[in-house]
């Protein structure tokens, strides 16, 4: 342990070569990390990490969304996971926790977070709120539409919430709304069929709509609404 606390305190030097190595040296800190050999203020050696190198923290998100792939999470693998995303998203720059998370670091691991049934539905859901607010965007990850889709079944409010929130965040030139248009759609007719989430359902279009996302008007074809801003 001692070797590694005086690597992860080297900056990374460039060539190839050592960009590999610092790379690899990341991969083995979290190894050590999730086997709970290490912990987060252990030394600070994960921060000195994250500061040795401007793409240490992206390294370390790509590296944990691997493991976050496996759907058969150890409770104590999934603990490990939670504590290190509120960990990073409590980082301020020259902050204890290393520097603050950059919106990359963030959508390489809340795409794979969503979408593992390991985690706590509600739990899932406040994440992408933080990454909405954090990084003004959910991205463009199938996976956070289609678990949204799945989610709406039992907590179609606050996914709707959600998307309203998000919604505001789009530009007519936005990827997203046209390559995860299904999910979208499933979640905005659940809404408009809903009584209780009718209004909320029906705002969202119209505002995906005034902002030059059109296929989702004819969603409203059988109400009085005309797609406009609100």
């Amino acid at each position: 342990m001692d070797t590694y606390r005086i690597a992860a305190r080297t900056p990374a030097a460039n060539g190839q070569e050592h960009r590999d190595l610092h790379r690899r040296l990341g991969d083995h800190l979290m190894a050590i990390y999730l086997a709970g050999l290490l912990g987060l203020d252990d030394e600070s050696t994960m921060a000195d990490y994250l500061y040795s190198s401007p793409v240490a923290a992206v390294q370390l998100a790509s590296f944990l969304s691997e493991v976050v792939h496996d759907r058969d999470l150890s409770p104590d693998t999934r603990d490990c996971i939670m504590r290190w995303w509120t960990w990073r998203l409590t980082a301020r720059d020259d902050s204890a926790h290393g520097p603050a998370p950059q919106p990359k670091e963030i959508h390489a691991l809340i795409g794979p977070l969503v979408r593992n049934d390991a985690f706590p539905v509600t739990w899932r859901l406040q994440q992408l709120s933080v990454a909405l607010e954090m990084t003004g965007s959910l991205g463009r990850d199938r996976r956070i539409y289609s678990f949204l889709a799945e989610a709406a079944t039992d907590y179609l409010g606050p996914v709707l919430e959600l998307m309203h929130r998000w919604v505001t965040t789009l530009d007519m030139y936005d990827y997203a709304p046209r390559i995860r248009e299904s999910d979208i759609r499933a979640v905005l007719l659940a809404g408009l069929a809903s009584p209780e989430h009718q209004e909320l359902a029906r705002d969202i279009v119209n505002r995906a709509t005034y902002r030059g996302h059109y296929q989702f008007a004819p969603l409203l074809a059988d109400t009085d609404d005309q797609p406009g801003p609100s």
